[in-house]
């Protein structure tokens, strides 16, 4: 094939990627010269999977939304096809988590992400549900106790501040409800950051390589969705829990306190696709 008619039949393949994912701004020019450094001679570009070669090249060349794309589509999509080997909805956030990761964080060295190893001869779809099959079959073991929302904000066995604790064992259930609704209120972009940085346990590195920001960034967006997640508890708090002043500002400490453990237990069965 000559050169010209190559580069023709890689500009169709753009076009085609560009037509399944118009929503991602990804340069005619940057992707057919990212798929000319990756495909061989003898390799035949009109049967490569445009669609998800674009969503891959757009994760990869940084393109705007292009890993929220990749993350809430065809690896939410995984996530639910192990299902029938992954029983815990617990077990299978964890692994998706566990593939953003691996798959979009650079490598050893600072190389490529593994995501760079898909080569779009075959489906992404499958691809990714074979890595997912083998980390599956590994996540079932060694398997420990799930530790309950109530157990751990509630069942404190010894607490610094005696008035707290009391104002806390009063008023557990209301807590508990406050808790997840204002969680639930979250945006979902907040939620999963928070779910990777809480849950997974994901470092500010791992999350700017991800999210292909800085350290800085990130750490500001996660702080800016804590602290919002908070004025939506005061609200709540104002509003539902009848409190005189000194008491609703002892009950914010509580909810302060306790954030980070009942973010780990109210996002761990969050779900991460679209549905």
């Amino acid at each position: 094939m000559a050169a010209i008619e190559r580069e023709s039949v890689l500009r169709a393949v753009w076009e085609a990627g560009r037509s399944a994912w118009p929503e991602l701004a990804l340069d005619a020019d940057a992707f057919v010269a990212w798929l000319a450094g990756r495909i061989g001679p003898a390799d035949d570009p009109t049967r490569l999977v445009a669609a998800d070669l674009y969503l891959v090249a757009a994760c990869l060349l940084d393109v705007p939304g292009a890993v929220r794309a990749f993350v809430e589509g065809p690896l939410a999509a995984t996530e639910r096809k192990v299902g029938g080997i992954v029983k815990s909805p617990e077990a299978r956030g964890e692994l998706l988590q566990e593939m953003t990761v691996a798959l979009l964080a650079p490598g050893p060295d600072g190389g490529p992400p593994k995501l760079a190893q898909y080569a779009g001869r075959g489906a992404l779809a499958v691809w990714l549900r074979m890595t997912a099959t083998r980390r599956a079959l590994n996540t079932e073991r060694g398997k420990t106790r799930s530790v309950s929302f109530e157990e751990v904000a509630f069942d404190k066995v010894a607490d610094a501040n005696p008035e707290l604790s009391v104002l806390r064992r009063r008023h557990k259930g209301e807590i508990a409800a406050i808790f997840r609704e204002a969680t639930a209120a979250t945006p979902r972009e907040d939620r999963v950051l928070l779910r990777l940085h809480y849950v997974q346990g994901s470092t500010l590195n791992e999350l700017a390589a991800i999210f292909r920001t800085s350290r800085s960034s990130i750490h500001r967006r996660i702080d800016l969705a804590r602290d919002e997640l908070m004025t939506r508890i005061a609200g709540l708090v104002r509003g539902r829990m009848q409190l005189e002043t000194h008491d609703q500002a002892s009950m914010l400490r509580i909810f302060q306190s306790d954030l980070r453990e009942s973010l780990r237990d109210l996002l761990k069965d969050e779900p991460s696709g679209n549905g």
